[in-house]
């Protein structure tokens, strides 16, 4: 009988796709040995399977097998050189030094697909996700009473932060780079236009018509899928009103520029943000620590950050 693969796709090799599901249920089982040497035997039959590779590549460094660890991610993204599963942000971690790699937008939107049908209980009821009320109320309190006639919400996800913002805003659009997480959003019907796109990407579109000016970019707990905000941030100004606001929220570093964590997440630091909005032309209007999630019952340190044009 064939057994039920668990992870994206098959190989396409009945066998070579039973011993992948035995060894990861041996892994979950904490047999890591057996784990690996079924996955080395999927690869016999399907040696051009990334996800296989990649799976020995993650029980390898399970074992602390770092350098055969090493030459299973390379030999993954050899395979996938789009990185649509993040090794590089593995290498980096077994590497121990170097600059922070940049994840993979197929990484970031391969991501996101999967998550997409759990994602809000995921984040509301196990992480306590609070990032879209706090700017509200930072935006509410830097600016009482304003309307913002157009605002932008990049990754905009399921549109949590949509339906936080939404009556205070006319026109809202929102963006993300999972097609399932637009859908999600789109289900929900409030939003006035909605596309698949990378955030960077939407606004350098957005730019390419001066008509179409925002009074508020919004970006909950999207930057720390970014490794540099210096892009990101100048794009926006260029399609930020005068006296248009972004908004965003980040997760803090205290002792470096920027760090990679091992959530396979961003870390920044304030004097590092702040250094970046005044030469991409950005005012603070609000800068402030913020937990907008939790990670095993623990608030993660963050930042939540209002800039003005």
């Amino acid at each position: 009988m064939e057994l039920q693969l668990p992870i994206g796709n098959g190989s396409g090799h009945l066998t070579a796709d039973n011993r992948m599901v035995m060894a990861l249920q041996l892994r979950a089982r904490g047999d890591l040995d057996a784990a690996a040497d079924l996955i080395s035997q999927a690869l016999e039959v399907a040696p051009g399977w990334a996800e296989a590779r990649f799976a020995l590549a993650e029980t390898l460094t399970q074992l602390g097998r770092a350098d055969a660890a090493r030459a299973a991610f390379e030999h993954y993204l050899a395979i996938d050189p789009s990185d649509s599963m993040g090794a590089a942000a593995h290498l980096f971690q077994l590497r121990g030094g170097g600059p922070p790699p940049d994840l993979s937008p197929a990484y970031v939107q391969r991501l996101f697909d999967q998550y997409a049908p759990t994602f809000e209980k995921s984040l509301l009821e196990g992480l306590g996700y609070s990032a879209p009320s706090q700017i509200c109320a930072a935006l509410r309190t830097a600016q009482p009473g304003r309307r913002f006639a157009y605002a932008l919400d990049l990754g905009c996800g399921t549109g949590l932060m949509g339906q936080a913002i939404r009556t205070d805003v006319d026109l809202l659009e929102g963006c993300d780079l999972s097609p399932k997480m637009v859908a999600a959003a789109m289900r929900k019907g409030i939003y006035d236009r909605l596309w698949v796109a990378d955030l960077t990407a939407a606004l350098v579109r957005l730019a390419g018509n001066p008509g179409e000016l925002c009074d508020l970019i919004l970006a909950a707990d999207v930057l720390i899928y970014k490794r540099d905000l210096g892009p990101v941030l100048a794009a926006a100004t260029n399609v930020a009103r005068p006296g248009g606001v972004l908004a965003f929220t980040l997760q803090r570093c205290e002792d470096a520029d920027i760090a990679l964590g091992l959530d396979q997440r961003y870390w920044h630091g304030r004097g590092y943000v702040l250094r970046i909005a005044t030469e991409t032309g950005w005012t603070p209007l609000y800068v402030g620590d913020a937990a907008s999630r939790k990670d095993k019952g623990m608030d993660v340190p963050g930042l939540l950050i209002l800039l003005q044009k």
